[in-house]
């Protein structure tokens, strides 16, 4: 940086000294704030790097530097266009390096040039110069020596009136005898302006730049006239405490020699006219002019005036009068709702019947709204959604730990940096009276010594008071009664009564997993898309399933905050990849979803305890919705003491001792002595540990948890309550059953047993979670004990029984509640089946053999002495692979206890240690296929021995023709073992599609084939040439490929050879195939003997039909048209009439909603019905579909 030194005088040398030659190319140093003229003299601080290292390449030459003025002093490092062209060639005098690294320069101008090229930018500026020859005044004449004489006494006169005027400087102006010389000496003294001293500089006429200096000296003697008399008018009235209003008052004379008004009037006179505009209230009216009429009596500068000034601009600014029109179109409302929300149809309810009333009575005063649910349910956006509709401003506060009162009234005046509260802040900034007016969080305001705000909203928020609502700092009525005020908390147990009792207060529950799903997909998915990036060309796509998986194993929330933030995460990472130059589309599958974000981060059901004595479920409310609750019982040696641990709070606490009184004195009912808990101490726990955890509902779960400790009875895994107890076993109802549902539902609980009197809340409980989930209501503990007892009685009876059977079944007795619960599908929601544990038993093993499977696996087998388990009599158990045989440490002869579980192989469970027989044999596994004897092998990261002989291994080749023929898959009726046996032994086949070279001629001929079963095998053999492409797939029998898979293969592809022509990335993007499975189809296909197989299939005459997208006949009333079905239709079943639906270009749906166009309904039609009647949609009978239909025809 280069810059003057304000402190040393300037100076012209008076006798030029020797000049020696001047370079053509010479370093340039841009200076500020002052412009070099010849032999004028100055020193310089240089700080700026360019700038130092101009100065020491100066310094190391011929000491010529060419100083320039930069036009933008504030410029740190200027480019050539932002310098002057015209500057002063000097010549550096003397050179000080400072200790903060700058230079000290004392530099003599020596004279004029003009820049003509830049020769160097990038170190430092280096410039060709052209010096520019000063002309030289002819005869000085008579008006050159009057101008010059003027030049010398204004110079004398403006010096007299500064007070720096001597003999030396006057000796000095009388001496100078050329115009340009003395110019140049008056112009380096002045302060001037940078353009006009450049100005200045460029004339190079001699006569010319007098000429100039005598205007600008006119000007400045007359500026310094005037600044003496100002100075001459006010020091006079300034006194020693009013020497800081020095400079104001300046400028005020100024002013008032200029005839202008001063400020003070211009402000008196704005406030009146912005008092006048903003048409207060009398009362408020009155006040403003009162407050302005003090300010014009108070000096401006003093504190007091600007304590008032504040306060008159909060009047003026405060919408008295102003408000928005509001648009009361219902329906239009509706829309505004639905878009942005999903569901929440009582809360949108609630909403669009106040926007009614306010239609019908314009004058009805505002409501104030709670919404209390947890957080991510969308609260807060409704609020923005309802001002949305009704093109109302919006304004929203957090509430949340607020404990000053003055944060809701404001601060009285006399407080010194005093405004007005929350409220009429909020007011101001909307600029509105109307707005919908949010206050966030109430349930989280505090109180201490500054006072207690919920108190200062009782006036706010009371529609009968807020009126006239008083702020300290306004100290003026205010009228809140246009505001719409909408609160938001996350629970109602924090808010004073008092408050609580002016809201009305509107629930907003979790979201099921079901909602969840269909709330990212419609909005959450969109907008995060829009935010990265990526929302065109459908670059990233999410399938149905990989959103389940988030939903369910990534978040675990009653809201969808945390779900936007995983679903922006899958896109960020996209995004990435994207803008690393990767192609093509990203589609996120369930099998893929892992690689964005990571290993599943909740599995609720791996949180599930086994059913255990002592261990029973209970269900919680909490801030972020339900959660199980897990209450552990246990009996220890002792003297009757209760222990009670888990951070339980005192109401949680007196449930637990509630439930103790109530098991002591019903131990005789339980089959317990009754002074049996005198010798043990309870231990009851809550885990976990450190979260502390209260209310009175686990008293059912607590009581149900030491029962089952007592009479060592478990209590089933799948089984939650809720109730509060009282001490004679009544359970009472408890709050919140929707949120504990819904967190049940998270956590894989099938039944859940509730107070009686909560059966009327069922009705909230939305239709898919009373679809998974049992409710069994009960009056009393004794009907939960009794359940048990009755489930554990039946246990120990079920040997003795003349039949088998695999459980009990609860059903409500009442026809009415019967009615009421109804049905899913074929399942009555009033019974709820309570199953046996799988039934085990004792056998001795007599041989270990080993299977071939389809796909090579060598599974070893125990060979069983005959034993009856669950009705069958097992002779074969499953040992799995090598690692369980090892584990289980299982060897032949050995006693071992065997499961059965319905229909599932037995299993060896476990070796009993103490009946282990001396003659064990240890059973190795081979190392050679038992069949064709190649070699086994392990496959990295599995367990399991493989054969990799493939086709050529007999019983690799006899499974896959089994599974070929199999009901699921080609469907050959009549192809069993025996008969793939025989065909294989006697050379008829080699593999499965050799099946369709087969006639009656060489089907006769086999062991007990006549005529007829051959006729019978050859049609079946023919009739399943025509199949569909998925079981096809399916029946080719390709590792990994299940039925689900193969179908949707088939879908996603449509055609065999389409399913050849893809890569493994493109396989591994159809949703459910992963990348391991993607791989066994890739080689599957990329294998020559399995292309000549298909081929040979082909070729012998079979057919699949494509499962692509089918091509559909449009017809306009059904063509592109949302269908819902809903009750019996008199002909059709419900797939034939969405076959037809699909086959005409139409689309079937689950739900009614807005965007449904017909309801085809039956007969018994439900809910459905009733939903479509209110949205207004049309309903439609099975006649008029196929009228539709016939017509097309």
């Amino acid at each position: 940086m280069a810059e003057t030194d304000k402190d040393d005088l300037i100076s012209i040398i008076e006798e030029d000294e020797e000049i020696l030659d001047i370079p053509e190319t010479l370093p340039l140093l841009p200076v500020r704030d002052v412009v070099i003229f010849t032999d004028m003299l100055l020193p310089l601080f240089v700080g700026r790097e360019k700038s130092i290292q101009a100065v020491e390449e100066a310094v190391e030459g011929d000491k010529y530097l060419f100083l320039v003025t930069q036009k933008d002093p504030i410029i740190e490092n200027p480019e050539p266009n932002e310098i002057y062209e015209i500057g002063t060639i000097s010549r550096i005098l003397r050179m000080l390096k400072l200790p903060d690294g700058r230079l000290k320069a004392l530099v003599q101008g020596v004279a004029k040039a003009k820049i003509t090229e830049y020769v160097g930018k990038e170190d430092i500026f280096r410039v060709k110069v052209e010096q520019i020859d000063e002309l030289l005044a002819d005869d000085v004449d008579l008006e050159i020596e009057a101008l010059m004489r003027n030049v010398r006494e204004q110079s004398e006169k403006i010096l007299a009136i500064r007070g720096e005027m001597t003999s030396e400087i006057s000796t000095i102006l009388e001496s100078i005898e050329e115009p340009g010389k003395l110019a140049d000496l008056v112009a380096s003294n002045l302060k001037l302006k940078i353009e006009d001293a450049q100005a200045l500089l460029e004339l190079v006429n001699p006569v010319e730049r007098i000429r100039k200096i005598n205007e600008l000296l006119s000007k400045e003697v007359d500026l310094s006239t005037m600044q003496a008399k100002i100075q001459s008018d006010v020091r006079d009235e300034i006194s020693k405490s009013q020497r800081d209003y020095y400079l104001r008052e300046q400028v005020r004379a100024i002013h008032k020699e200029l005839g202008e008004t001063d400020e003070k009037t211009q402000e008196l006179t704005e406030y009146k006219r912005k008092i006048k505009k903003v048409k207060m209230p009398k009362e408020a009216d009155k006040e403003a002019l009162k407050q302005l009429k003090r300010l014009g009596m108070m000096h401006p500068d003093s504190s007091e005036a600007s304590i008032v000034r504040t306060y008159l601009d909060w009047l003026v600014e405060m919408p008295w009068s102003k408000s928005t029109n509001d648009v009361l179109d219902i329906k239009n409302a509706k829309k505004v709702l639905d878009k942005d929300h999903y569901g929440l149809d009582k809360v949108k309810d609630r909403i669009l019947e106040y926007l009614s009333v306010r239609k019908l009575n314009p004058k009805m005063k505002g409501p104030i709204l709670c919404f209390v649910g947890p957080p991510g349910v969308g609260k807060t956006s409704l609020g923005q959604a309802i001002a949305s509709s009704m093109k109302r401003k919006f304004i929203r506060i957090s509430l949340g730990g607020i404990r000053d009162e003055a944060e809701i009234r404001g601060h009285r005046r006399t407080y010194i940096g005093a405004l007005p509260g929350r409220i009429i802040q909020g007011l101001k900034q909307c600029g509105t009276n109307n707005p919908v007016f949010m206050m966030d969080e109430i349930d989280k305001i505090g109180s201490d010594f500054r006072g207690d705000p919920s108190s200062a909203l009782l006036e706010a928020l009371d529609p009968e008071q807020n009126s006239a609502f008083s702020d300290h700092y306004l100290n003026l009525s205010f009228d809140l009664s246009k505001v719409m005020f909408i609160l938001t908390a996350n629970l109602t147990d924090t808010i004073p009564s008092a408050l609580l009792d002016r809201m009305e207060i509107i629930d907003l529950s979790g979201y099921t997993e079901d909602e969840k799903v269909k709330i990212a997909e419609n909005y959450l998915l969109p907008r995060q898309l829009k935010e990265n990036g990526l929302n065109k060309r459908k670059r990233l796509t999410i399938s149905s399933g990989a959103m389940r998986k988030i939903v369910s194993e990534y978040t675990s929330e009653a809201g969808v905050r945390n779900l936007e933030r995983e679903i922006g995460s899958v896109c960020r990472k996209a995004a990435r990849k994207i803008a690393e130059g990767k192609k093509g589309s990203f589609k996120i599958t369930k099998n893929n979803i892992h690689k964005y974000l990571g290993v599943s981060r909740y599995l609720p059901e791996m949180d599930k305890e086994d059913s255990q004595i002592g261990l029973s479920t209970g269900l919680a409310w909490t801030q972020v919705g339900g959660e199980v609750l897990y209450v552990e019982a246990s009996l220890l040696p002792g003297k009757g003491e209760l222990i009670i641990t888990g951070q339980l709070g005192d109401v949680m606490q007196e449930s637990a001792r509630a439930a103790v009184s109530y098991a002591r004195g019903n131990l005789a009912a339980l089959g317990v002595k009754e002074n049996f808990l005198e010798n043990y101490d309870i231990h009851i726990h809550v885990p976990a540990g450190a979260i502390p955890k209260d209310g009175p509902s686990a008293g059912i779960a607590i009581a149900t948890a030491l029962i089952s400790a007592i009479i060592e009875k478990p209590v089933n895994k799948d089984v939650a309550m809720t109730g509060e107890i009282t001490l004679r076993g009544r359970v009472l109802p408890i709050g919140g059953l929707k949120e504990k549902s819904l967190g049940a539902l998270r956590s894989g609980i099938k039944t859940i047993i509730i107070p009686e009197k909560n059966k009327k809340d069922l009705t909230e409980i939305p239709k898919n979670v009373k679809r998974k989930i049992n409710f069994v209501s009960v009056k009393n503990v004794d009907d939960v004990n009794g359940l048990l007892t009755y489930y554990h009685e039946i246990i120990d009876k079920r040997q003795d029984l003349p039949f088998d059977i695999d459980g009990v079944v609860y059903k409500v007795n009442s026809l009415n509640h019967q009615d009421e619960l109804g049905f899913v599908s074929r399942a009555p929601r009033w019974a709820v089946a309570h199953k046996f544990p799988a039934e085990e038993a004792e056998s001795q093993v007599v041989g270990i053999d080993v299977q071939v499977g389809r796909t090579g696996a060598i599974t070893p087998v125990a060979r069983l002495k005959p034993t009856f388990v669950s009705g069958v009599t097992v002779t074969n158990a499953s040992l799995h692979n090598e690692a369980e045989l090892s584990r289980k440490d299982v060897h032949i002869n050995d006693f071992v206890l065997i499961r059965r579980a319905g229909d599932v192989v037995p299993e060896v469970v476990s070796v009993i240690q103490s009946k282990r027989p001396k003659n064990i044999r240890a059973f190795v596994m081979p190392t050679h296929c038992p069949e064709c004897d190649s070699k086994l092998k392990k496959e990295e990261g599995e367990a399991i021995l493989r054969c990799c002989a493939g086709s050529q291994c007999p019983a690799q080749k006899k499974q896959a023709i089994m599974h070929f023929a199999s009901r699921k898959a080609m469907d050959i009726d009549g192809l069993g073992e025996k008969i793939i046996d025989q065909l294989l032994e006697n050379e008829m086949i080699g593999d499965f599609s050799d099946l369709y070279t087969l006639d009656l001629n060489s089907l006769e001929h086999l062991e007990r084939f006549g005529e007829k079963s051959a006729k019978n095998l050859v049609e079946s053999i023919h009739k399943s040439k025509k199949t569909t492409l998925g079981r096809l797939i399916y029946a080719l029998g390709i590792r990994g490929v299940g039925e689900a898979t193969a179908k949707a293969l088939a879908k996603e592809f449509g055609t065999i050879s389409n399913i050849e022509a893809q890569t493994q990335d493109n396989l591994e993007g159809v949703d459910d195939i992963g990348p391991t499975v993607s791989g066994f189809i890739y080689e599957y296909f990329h294998d020559g003997s399995n292309i000549s197989l298909i081929g040979k299939l082909l070729s012998n005459g079979v057919t699949c039909a494509s499962e692509a997208k089918k091509e559909v006949r449009l017809v306009p009333q059904i063509s592109k048209k949302v269908f819902v079905l809903t009750g019996t239709l008199p002909t059709l079943k419900r797939e034939d009439a969405k076959q037809i639906i699909d086959q005409y270009g139409g689309k079937v749906t689950s739900t009614v909603s807005n965007k449904t166009d017909y309801l085809l309904a039956g007969s018994d039609a439900g809910s459905k019905l009733e939903k479509a009647l209110s949205l207004g949609v049309e309903v439609l009978s099975e006649d008029d579909l196929i009228k539709w239909t016939m017509e097309e025809e």
